[in-house]
């Protein structure tokens, strides 16, 4: 679904600050929703999602330590949900903390909340993501293939694909791409994926964020 244009739109009146904060972080419009999240998080007993949400824009904003303060109490207010798991871990792999952001995202597996089928793809494709780097490439391909059982028609699993190639620059790897690469294009039933130019480079995080895949806010 595309983006809503900010200034042409608001939100409904009668959502909440919460709400208003995750429609805006949909448009795109990250100073609209930190106002929302400032304004929430001033009140008492705010929920452990909106210091998640701040964090995410935080980040988006390139204010890391404002970030890092805000994902960490997240996880300290509700250690038990996956997503705060998640968006601590994809910021610690983004600030280049491999191991930290990899064991991060092993506790969304554990967590009494069971995690939904997002934050797992999310959390699989960031631990290969990290694996890779540190060249352990068995684990990569391990982390991969889980994403892809848990929902093949994925275009987020083929952008997956997609960036263990690139990091691996090996021909088995290439020749592994494009046999799946032609699989999943046939099977996608979601928005195809964008072209692989888009992808080079790319952290986790930035692949979330171009691919619009829903982790960072409930349905």
């Amino acid at each position: 679904m595309p983006h809503q244009n900010p200034s042409l739109s608001l939100p409904p009146p009668e959502f909440t600050a919460l709400e208003k904060a995750r429609w805006y972080i949909r448009a795109q419009n990250t100073r609209a929703a930190l106002t929302c999240l400032n304004q929430l998080l001033a009140t008492t007993d705010p929920p452990a999602e909106a210091y998640r949400l701040r964090g995410w824009v935080h980040h988006e904003l390139q204010a890391p330590q404002a970030a890092r303060r805000d994902l960490l109490q997240a996880v300290e207010l509700d250690p038990h949900h996956p997503a705060n798991h998640l968006f601590l871990g994809l910021w610690l792999l983004d600030v280049g903390k491999l191991q930290w952001g990899i064991a991060q995202l092993q506790l969304v597996f554990t967590t009494p909340t069971p995690a939904d089928t997002a934050t797992q793809l999310s959390a699989h494709l960031g631990c290969q993501y990290a694996y890779a780097l540190l060249g352990h490439w068995a684990a990569a391909v391990v982390e991969l293939q889980a994403a892809r059982e848990l929902h093949p028609q994925r275009c987020m699993v083929y952008a997956g694909g997609q960036l263990y190639w690139r990091l691996t620059r090996s021909p088995e790897a290439e020749e592994d791409f494009n046999h799946l690469a032609a699989r999943d294009r046939a099977n996608l039933t979601d928005r195809e994926p964008p072209p692989p130019s888009e992808l080079a480079c790319l952290t986790p995080w930035e692949i979330l964020t171009a691919l619009q895949f829903p982790l960072v806010l409930p349905a």
